[in-house]
């Protein structure tokens, strides 16, 4: 059978992937490309009961025009934008749109099913829960109550043997040619009528209007067999404006052949000298951060951006004639489409190397950066919470990265331009802090002399290429910023609250910590360790902001608490953890293990809106040792998933997915859970073609069956082929029965450029925003090679590797659409009467904003709105989108408007001994002076929010100037 997919969408939009069908078909996915306009506003098919003409079925409404379905052809009309901006109400009749052009403000063509059948029967499905009513002049005939809207309109038999199926996305709307056994696909020919020209460029086909230029972008087709996926050559056939389709090899008549692209754009970032990739975020505008390490001059930093000179460091061992300029970290912010760099700067000290592990923008689109420095001049603040370098034992990572004087944790937060320097700190003690690597991984087998650790780790917290350079920073929506890693210090800094482990219990413990938005403050710090090595690795939050750490324990004595899963090591070289720690600091609530006999590793942890907490990583745990109570699992595979509830007693359910190969096939980088529970990963092969991997020197080949390779993908995967050592991303559903996605992306190795195909970050996070996409890393095209995938092309910001080794890439895929997400950005204090101008970025088709004010609620994108008198006011946003998953989505934020006076604050309770931080939330103006003019035992009178630790209960004051 034959499956045709097209999708509409502007310039700014991405390809929805194929809706979940079940057939025996074979499927071509052809692309349609509106040019310059932003088709669609609503993606429901709408009912004729007699509003319209009496040829139309159905109509689609698109911003810039309709699209409706007649029995034997579909019309579109698409109007001028220029004309568009006028009155809607005077913009001439629906049955207008059935003429080729209307007085030059638009454009209509047909797309005519030739030689199809008369009358073939059309069935609408996916009912939506709201109708329309149409009162269209004064004869009641042409009045309709109670229309009907569907998602999914089908033609059927519109050929012998062959259905036509209509559905919508939240960003356009696709169709699908149905080809069943023993029809004939050769049948299937579209009759354009009305266009001004058609052609084929480069195996597209152009459709030309005067207001308009349509590209359906050439077929990618291929089948699935028993999970792996074939290409099969399919194009297009143009005779004048005839249109069919040739399967240009044999194909297997009982299955399906799909394309779904859905890359949004994927770019090098055009440096000229060597820049490793390790970690990415998203800001709330959907801009896109990506940041990695620079080994010298040229890197494309931007005029003013906070650090335009490379300031270098020292050599990785003394003497040394490589690498001798050591390296500084390379940060880079693109826009949402990847077409325009919006600035780039180093970030480092003269006399050491840094690297980043992790970024994340604050509430007020700021960047916080967390990783390693060895330079005893990293830039920090004046009012730094460590203004000196702790230092530790000299150490080389990777080879070429040295640390003489050991390693200390930097935070760093960058203005949303990236010009100035908010907030920067060391952190750390007399040992290596935020580093998880030891000397003797990078020293050969002393029998063989072979290296092998470095690159395929020792199975315990060290297991994969860049394992040392992991560890997460996130913020609460007050701009508190969290830090998760770990230490070899036994001295690292305490905070203002004493955590709930002071003492570091030997080895490598992790380390969890809290510090107030500039960075001035540590508000709590608190090992988490046994007597052997351990480390933190990823952190979250739950709805009230306790804290939820994971990572790997090798300490048999790893802190545990009753009641919890599994309070027991399982035995192995290393377990997966999984902890809960209260948001003060001081108490671990819940904490348990979770593996199994062998190699088990915890990478990421989030949470859910329930406060469900959901786990990944790695095992080598055999068969179905690791699958509870999942649907969808692939036995005997590397990579776990797991569900726990609220208080870690219970396992929800875990899984297992991967080649089945019995070991772990990528290193995770990227995890996520949505609105709707679904769950994403994202990781690379980390299995590397010739290095060695063992001590007795084998390697693998590109011939050889090894990381990537045989992962199961889904139908509508971007990319089917892998080398072996490309990324891999996946989405599965919330109830772990379903594998909804997954996908290779990478280069794939090509002889003429021999270290082709090596796709790896060198540590660090990546992450998945709110609203369905992949922003990931990647060091990509080392060697200087240049095949790794760019898009748009042209149009990105750079599509050439312009170093001779390796180039930070930073891809970003749309994997799901169908999300209800609120967000606005955050208001800095204002004077009454305070006028504030809401800014909108969340995602969704109806908008109800609640001032908090008692006044009349607003459907505004961006609405307008005065605040007359001084107070705290909470604002709520509902965003709705009836074709998303969840329906609904909820943001509130805090608006604080002063005026003279006095103006009281919520009382905080706190029990005798402890500690809090008390003052005003709000980003307050430039300038503005504080003074605590009442109340003792602060430890600062003169900022924003200082600690109180009062003996008694205590009244404060505060002037603000």
């Amino acid at each position: 059978m034959f499956k045709k997919l097209v999708s509409l969408y502007s310039g700014n939009y991405t390809i929805d992937h194929m809706k979940n069908k079940t057939f025996f078909t074979l499927l071509v996915f052809l692309l349609i490309l509106l040019c310059n306009y932003n088709a669609f506003a609503q993606f429901e098919f709408i009912e004729n009961k007699g509003q319209w003409h009496e040829n139309v079925l159905y109509k689609m409404e698109m911003r810039n025009g309709a699209m409706f379905l007649e029995n034997s052809c579909i019309t579109y009309n698409f109007i001028n934008p220029d004309d568009h901006n006028y009155s809607h109400a005077h913009n001439g009749s629906e049955e207008q749109t059935h003429a080729h052009t209307i007085k030059n403000q638009g454009h209509a063509y047909k797309m005519h099913f030739l030689r199809a059948n008369k009358t073939p029967d059309i069935i609408a499905n996916d009912k939506t829960r709201d109708y329309n009513n149409y009162y269209i002049g004064n004869d009641p005939s042409k009045w309709a109550s109670y229309v009907g809207k569907y998602f999914d309109v089908t033609y059927i038999n519109l050929y012998d043997g062959i259905d036509l199926d209509f559905y919508s996305t939240d960003k356009g709307m696709k169709y699908d040619i149905i080809i069943n056994p023993g029809a004939d696909y050769r049948d299937v020919i579209f009759e354009y009528e009305g266009v001004d020209n058609i052609a084929l460029e480069d195996g597209n086909l152009i459709v030309n209007t005067s207001v308009s230029s349509v590209k359906e972008l050439k077929p990618f087709a291929y089948q699935v067999f028993n999970g792996d996926t074939v290409e099969i050559e399919c194009s297009y056939i143009l005779k004048r404006n005839k249109v069919a389709f040739e399967i240009n090899e044999d194909y297997d008549k009982t299955k399906q052949l799909i394309i779904d692209p859905s890359l949004i754009f994927s770019t090098y970032t055009g440096s000229t000298v060597d820049n490793w990739g390790f970690t990415a975020t998203w800001d709330y505008d959907d801009n896109v951060y990506s940041g990695g390490i620079v080994f010298a001059i040229g890197y494309p930093t931007t005029t003013g951006s906070f650090q335009i000179s490379f300031a270098g460091g020292t050599p990785p061992i003394a003497g040394s004639t490589y690498y001798q300029d050591g390296c500084d970290v390379g940060i880079i912010k693109y826009t949402e489409d990847g077409s325009t760099r919006l600035y780039a700067t180093y970030l480092g000290g003269a006399n050491g190397q840094e690297m980043p592990h992790s970024l994340v923008v604050s509430e007020d689109n700021d960047l916080i950066i967390m990783g390693t420095t060895g330079s005893p001049d990293f830039p920090v603040s004046f009012n730094a919470f460590q203004t000196v370098f702790g230092g530790g034992d000299s150490i080389v990572y990777d080879n070429v990265i040295g640390f003489d004087d050991g390693v200390d944790i930097f935070v760093t937060k960058l203005s949303e331009d990236g010009t100035s320097l908010l907030g920067s700190t060391y952190v750390g003690g007399s040992g290596n802090d935020g580093l998880n690597y030891q000397m003797h991984f990078s020293e050969p087998d002393p029998v063989t002399n072979i290296n092998y650790v470095s690159m395929h780790g020792n199975d315990s917290i060290y297991f994969n290429y860049g394992d040392g350079a992991r560890g997460e920073v996130i913020v609460d929506n007050k701009d508190m910023v969290y830090v998760g890693t770990n230490t070899f210090s036994n001295d690292f800094p305490l905070g203002i609250n004493i955590g709930f482990q002071t003492i570091s219990g030997g080895g490598q413990d992790g380390i969890v910590f809290k510090l107030n938005p500039d960075l001035s403050q540590m508000i709590w710090s608190s090992y988490m360790g046994g007597d052997e090595d351990d480390a933190i690795f990823s952190l979250s939050l739950t709805e009230n902001e306790d804290v939820i750490v994971a990572g790997g324990a090798v300490s048999a004595n790893f802190p545990t608490t009753s009641g919890v899963y599994n309070d027991t090591h399982n035995g192995g070289s290393t377990d997966a953890f999984v902890s809960k720690i209260h948001m003060n600091g001081n108490i671990l609530l819940a904490s348990t293990f979770f593996g199994s006999d062998v190699y088990d590793n915890a990478f990421f942890v989030r949470t859910d809106k329930l406060n469900n907490i959901f786990v990944c990583g790695q095992t080598k745990a055999s068969g179905t040792t690791l699958i509870h109570n999942a649907g969808y699992s692939v036995p005997n595979s590397g990579q776990f998933i797991a569900k726990f509830n609220n208080d870690l007693s219970t396992l929800e359910w875990s899984t297992v997915f991967g080649s089945g190969n019995g070991r772990p096939n990528i290193s995770i980088t990227a995890f996520a859970v949505d609105v709707c529970n679904r769950v994403y990963l994202s990781g690379w092969g980390r299995e590397w073609a010739y290095s060695y991997y063992n001590a007795q020197g084998d390697y693998y080949n590109w011939d050889s069956d090894y990381g990537t390779k045989n992962m199961p993908l889904t139908a509508d995967a971007l990319q089917t082929e892998t080398d072996g050592q490309d990324f891999y991303v996946l989405v599965l559903s919330e109830d772990a029965s379903t594998l909804e996605y997954a996908s290779y992306f990478g280069e794939v190795h090509y002889t003429s450029c021999g270290y082709s195909g090596h796709d790896h970050v060198d540590g660090g996070t990546s992450r998945f925003d709110k609203k369905g996409h992949i922003i990931q890393s990647v060091c990509a095209s080392c060697g200087g090679c240049q095949e790794f995938p760019t898009e748009p092309n042209p149009g990105v910001w750079s599509t050439t590797n312009n170093a001779t080794n390796c180039n930070n890439a930073v891809f970003k895929i749309r994997i799901i659409e169908n999300l209800a997400q609120a967000n606005f950005d955050p208001i800095p204090v204002g004077c009454a009467p305070y006028e504030v101008q809401f800014n909108n970025n969340s995602q969704g088709e109806t908008f109800i904003w609640d001032f908090g004010d008692g006044s009349p609620t607003s459907s505004e994108f961006n609405p307008d709105h005065v605040y007359t008198e001084g107070g705290e006011y909470t604002v709520s946003l509902i965003v709705g989108d009836p074709a998303s998953c969840n329906f609904y989505d909820t943001i509130t934020r805090v608006i604080n408007v002063v005026e003279p006076g006095e103006t009281s604050l919520d009382p905080i309770e706190i029990c005798p001994g402890g500690s809090t931080l008390i003052g005003p939330a709000g980003d307050y103006p430039e300038g503005t002076t504080f003074q605590w003019v009442q109340g003792t035992d602060l430890n600062s009178y003169n900022i924003q929010n200082p600690v109180a630790s009062p003996d008694e209960t205590t009244d404060y004051l505060l002037v603000a100037t």
